[in-house]
């Protein structure tokens, strides 16, 4: 029984870690090289796994004090407390902290959703190209509109089984075309660069958004068998290890297989019928994750607006201004990579890095000793200049 529990755990883990960003990797690949844009990749990941260890840490001394707000006469053991990121920063810095956290998870996971929509309308436009994206990004929003007014997460658990199924699916394909392309075929140029210190920054803010799973991390140390979870920390470390060898093999392989031919989203780049029904089934996955991401900012809104009673007109006005939103959003900014460094730069950065350290200093402080505290200090100071780097780049490429 506990081999079937690890299994579900290292599931849940990839499930979590293996989003979109992947696509653009190779991309990033090209414009950084392949030994600099590996060992950013591990850096990052390594970093990434040190903030989220931290979140752990506080929770750890947040249970005792959370268990005493509930009633005495009802036991309950620490294996059935659960925290969510929010309620860290309330307990870190109060109702600004909260708000902190709130506003960096509603526009992280609205820059999630648009990143899906870019993919799905490049798709789309790669079936149809007689007709501009703006019609396809008009049909696509109209079954958004109803997916996203689901108000119960457990109608969106099928949902996110099928997608999820779909993804890895995909993404299994596209290394398989990737790796026949790059030995059957003729390289699409006769040089690959190894260094290019010059695209550190974009390199570095897309390498954090593939990281996009710290939010979840709470969830992921409460999901297991409580027969493994002491198990936790190390099952997590292996699994990530794992992920960024995963990161490191797709995007290298999809840069050495097309060189400065390559795409901005790897699917572009495919050729064949079964990498082309690939893009087509990735949409259609995109789209039934699209509503399950929005799940978080819907309840946040609802909750700050006091809508969580009843699911009438306002609750449905607000999904839909969001669904309006994101096409907004990537009409303004149609790249999928600029999009990936943006989200990265900035949101990802907050909550990997800045917030777990901030929130260690403000809550636990020097209680576990000055070299928790300097770990902590490193990584809002990786952080902060992380997101500076990464916002410049930003801004000077795009305005």
């Amino acid at each position: 029984m506990s081999f079937k529990h690890y299994i579900k755990l290292l599931g849940n883990i990839f499930i979590s870690f293996m989003g979109a960003g992947i696509l653009g990797l190779p991309y990033a690949f090209r414009h950084a090289g392949l030994l600099h844009g590996s060992i950013i990749l591990v850096i990052v990941c390594f970093i990434s796994v040190v903030g989220m260890l931290t979140l752990l840490d506080i929770k750890n001394a947040l249970i005792p004090s959370k268990n005493s707000d509930k009633n005495p006469d009802v036991e309950e053991t620490h294996d059935h407390v659960e925290l969510e990121f929010r309620e860290v920063g309330q307990y870190a810095f109060g109702s600004i902290g909260l708000l902190m956290v709130e506003v960096a998870i509603v526009l992280s996971q609205v820059g999630f959703c648009c990143a899906y929509l870019i993919f799905i309308t490049e798709a789309i436009g790669e079936y149809f190209p007689q007709f501009p994206k703006l019609c396809y990004l008009v049909i696509i929003l109209i079954p958004l509109f109803f997916l996203v007014s689901i108000q119960n997460l457990n109608s969106l658990g099928l949902f996110s089984i099928f997608a999820n199924l779909i993804t890895l699916t995909a993404y299994t394909i596209v290394l398989a075309s990737e790796v026949d392309h790059l030995l059957y075929n003729e390289p699409s140029n006769n040089h690959q660069t190894m260094f290019n210190l010059t695209s550190f920054p974009f390199f570095f803010s897309v390498s954090i958004y593939c990281y996009e799973g710290a939010g979840l991390i709470f969830s992921l140390e409460s999901s297991p068998h409580k027969s493994i979870r002491h198990h936790f920390r190390p099952i997590f470390i292996t699994s990530m290890a794992i992920i960024t060898i995963i990161y490191i093999v797709f995007g290298a392989c999809g840069y050495l297989a097309y060189g400065e031919l390559t795409e901005e989203i790897i699917t572009s780049n495919l050729e064949g019928l079964i990498p082309t029904k690939v893009k087509l089934f990735l949409s259609v996955s995109l789209l039934f994750t699209y509503p399950v991401m929005m799940f978080p900012v819907s309840i946040i809104l609802d909750r700050r607006l006091n809508l969580t009673e009843q699911f009438g007109s306002m609750n449905i006005l607000i999904r839909t201004l969001l669904v309006v939103l994101t096409g907004c959003i990537i009409i303004l900014i149609p790249q999928f990579s600029t999009l990936m460094e943006l989200v990265g730069a900035t949101l990802c950065t907050m909550l990997n890095f800045i917030f777990p350290g901030l929130f260690y200093l403000a809550i636990i402080g020097k209680g576990n000793g000055m070299l928790s505290v300097i770990k902590s200090i490193g990584l809002i100071v990786f952080g902060v200049i992380g997101m500076i780097v990464g916002t410049q780049d930003v801004l000077r490429n795009f305005l």
